[in-house]
């Protein structure tokens, strides 16, 4: 076998080790090795050889392979990280993917994307489907993106050993290590933002409910400014939002403005500003996008208030290698930016 596919199957079982066996405990025969890991009997033995004259497996006659010590993390290049989504369109997942992929080449860690279909992210059941993710790609940690509700799926994780951080905080569950943006804080900047460009007619689109926290510290902020102002909100989920969207954008004026809440709120109203020729200048805002600036075919590109999603993928990861590497998390367990 060769060494680098030797090496492979160390990593692999290394993470299997550490994930699921602890020092003590009876490990898999050679034959379940070689099942397991889809490798010849001669590999499975040379391998157990291996970790036996490591001190991490022993043999007790008649009753099998025993675990003696977990084996020490490897370098970077032993990491598998599973990143799961739970946001359907591609743009954005490959928004995050690529963010992290800077970190990935710099660390030489291998990323595994997969896009949550299930309705359920609260039950056991995608608690199980999660786990079986991890044990497929033979996973160190997991960056969760875009799960609002997941909190019994992914304490279902922690309680396994299974690092998990997020980019949305989940109060329900304080165990788990998040990056999140300060959502008040760059909607209070989008309104200073718009005061200063003598808007006051604003549409608030996403697809975030009404009352949400970006849309609170919005009003408020605007409110403060400029008493007078006037804020709507298109919920873009219900069937009327289109009707609301054409009247705002046909009577548009000059003290109107959009704000878009939400990434793929972002693709809804830019066809607008393209369709009736209108300047965005001043005039269009989002929260956030792939990069710095928001682009779109026919209009120039837009301001994004927030960090964009390719810097929260650099962050996110950063995160979890931090504590694969050093056990700790880095700063705080919440990190709000």
């Amino acid at each position: 076998m060769a060494k680098r596919v030797f090496h492979e199957l160390l990593r692999r079982v290394g993470n299997d080790l550490r994930l699921y066996y602890p020092p003590g405990g009876r490990y898999r025969t050679v034959r379940q090795i070689a099942s397991a890991f889809h490798v010849s009997l001669q590999t499975a033995q040379r391998l157990v050889s291996h970790l036996t004259e490591a001190g991490v497996l022993h043999s007790k006659p008649r009753q099998g392979l025993y675990v003696t010590r977990h084996p020490p993390r490897g370098a970077p290049a032993d990491r598998c990280v599973l990143v799961v989504s739970n946001h359907p369109d591609p743009r954005f997942n490959q928004a995050y993917m690529k963010g992290m992929k800077d970190i990935a080449r710099e660390r030489n860690v291998s990323l595994s994307l997969r896009v949550n279909t299930q309705d359920n992210t609260e039950s056991l059941e995608f608690g199980e489907q999660l786990y079986t993710w991890v044990r497929e790609e033979n996973a160190a940690g997991v960056v969760a993106v875009y799960f609002r509700h997941a909190e019994l799926a992914l304490y279902h994780l922690l309680t396994r050993g299974i690092e998990v951080v997020s980019d949305v905080d989940m109060k329900n569950l304080p165990t788990l290590a998040a990056v999140q943006p300060n959502n008040a804080h760059y909607a209070r900047l989008a309104a200073r933002a718009l005061h200063a460009g003598k808007r006051s007619d604003i549409l608030l689109v996403g697809y975030w409910p009404p009352g949400n926290r970006r849309e609170e510290a919005f009003r408020a902020e605007m409110g403060r400014l400029n008493p007078s102002a006037r804020v709507r909100h298109v919920h873009l989920t219900l069937p009327e939002s289109t009707a609301h969207l054409h009247t705002f954008f046909t009577g548009f004026t000059k003290t109107r403005a959009v704000f878009s809440l939400d990434y793929a709120a972002n693709f809804i109203a830019a066809p607008y500003f393209v369709e009736h020729r209108i300047p965005t200048k001043n005039r269009f805002l989002v929260f956030d996008a792939d990069e710095s600036t928001f682009t779109y075919p026919g209009i120039a590109p837009v301001r994004v208030i927030g960090p964009s999603l390719q810097t929260m993928g650099r962050l996110l990861l950063t995160k979890l290698l931090t504590k694969l590497e050093t056990g700790h998390w880095p700063g705080k367990r919440l990190e709000i930016i």
